[in-house]
């Protein structure tokens, strides 16, 4: 049970992709329940085997708008949570996996499963209990706590918040999020003008920081006049930064890029710049940091408790003090005036992505937990 895809959206729905194709490679029977935001895209779920590399998963989606005067609609929502429900009980399953919290179209899932006496896990990516405002939501987790077997955490960030949940600590797990290496070493590199480059790439919401990377920018522009900025993401502040980015006079020299659709794309651009920095005021565990890493390219990030968990300062990537964007443009400025240690952190970065966090030692250790909670009962 994942959140919304395709998986070009980024978040625990890549995550929920690439578990369930590495568990189908296994051999293992998958179920991908999913919603998607239009009918195209719950039209195109239906050929996802075919289209996606994917063996041995069934691929059942559908279709919730979550725009408010669509919340509103409380016939509507009903009708979307009896239709998740009844494809959820056309088949049985040994686990029942959340990669996304069953607040919203998927809120009666647990109670089914639990019915059917069905071995349930969660995963904990964050989002609906340090950014959302959907108090209800969290109540409920709370409610269903003992309801899961397991929770997977994904570092010492995302525990604490389990804990502060109720979530007892035995029934934590941690796992991290991987990256597909296959698919940024075929990338290729776009032609992109700058010297140097640097890179952002996520939502444009205020826990992002981008204010942060724009304010740095501009000193950066003192000593590299022909810097380049591309911000590739959309969101709520997108108009805000852009007005930020002409208050400080570097309108010229920033390329807001938009949402881009294509998690490939995405890969062209970590091969077509310098430095990518993610000014984040809190993060749990960032897939950009690592798929950044994974295609040798340097890394500068705030120095939050998620990125610490994969950034040892100086050695395979570079901290700055979360929230200073003083601090922010010293540290660029001293990594993009010598590109040797850049270089130097950068394969170092890479070799600690290929060894630890590919999708299948992260699938390995999904089909371990799984297996452990089938052999208790």
């Amino acid at each position: 049970m994942t959140g919304l895809y395709p998986i070009e959206i980024g978040g625990p729905a890549s995550v929920s992709y690439y578990i369930s194709r590495e568990l189908g490679r296994a051999g293992d029977d998958v179920t991908l329940l999913t919603r998607t935001r239009t009918k195209e895209q719950a039209q195109q779920l239906r050929h996802a085997e075919e289209i996606s590399g994917l063996e041995n998963v069934r691929v059942q989606a559908f279709r919730v708008d979550y725009s408010f005067p669509n919340l509103l609609n409380l016939p509507m929502l009903l009708y979307k949570i009896h239709e998740t429900t009844k494809g959820f009980t056309e088949r049985r399953y040994d686990i029942v996996h959340y990669n996304s919290p069953p607040v919203d179209a998927a809120i009666l899932l647990p109670m089914q499963a639990k019915r059917r006496h069905e071995r349930q896990t969660l995963a904990i990516h964050g989002g609906l209990f340090y950014e959302s405002k959907n108090i209800l939501g969290r109540n409920i987790i709370k409610a269903e706590k003992n309801w899961f077997d397991r929770t997977v955490v994904l570092n010492r960030f995302s525990r604490e918040i389990a804990l502060k949940a109720g979530i007892e600590e035995d029934r934590l797990v941690t796992i991290p999020n991987g990256v597909d290496l296959d698919a940024l070493e075929k990338a290729e590199p776009l032609e992109l003008i700058g010297e140097p480059r640097i890179l952002f790439t996520g939502r444009l919401v205020e826990v992002k920081g981008v204010h942060l990377l724009l304010e740095a920018f501009k000193s950066v522009l003192a000593e590299h006049h022909k810097a380049r900025l591309y911000v590739i993401g959309d969101g709520p502040l997108i108009k805000q930064l852009k007005e930020l980015a002409e208050r400080l006079n570097i309108c010229e020299e920033v390329f807001f890029k938009g949402f881009i659709t294509k998690t490939t794309d995405v890969h062209r651009y970590y091969k077509s710049t310098d430095l990518l920095v993610l000014p984040s005021l809190m993060e749990n565990f960032s897939i950009t940091l690592l798929e950044a890493m994974a295609a040798h390219l340097p890394v500068l990030a705030s120095d939050v408790e998620g990125n610490r968990g994969i950034i040892s300062d100086g050695e395979n990537g570079t901290l700055f003090t979360c929230g200073d964007s003083g601090d922010l443009a010293r540290k660029m400025l001293a990594l993009l005036s010598d590109p040797l240690p850049r270089r130097r952190m950068a394969e170092m970065a890479y070799e600690g992505v290929k060894e630890n966090f590919t999708w299948s030692k992260v699938a390995q250790a999904y089909r371990g937990m799984f297996n452990s909670v089938l052999d208790a009962n």
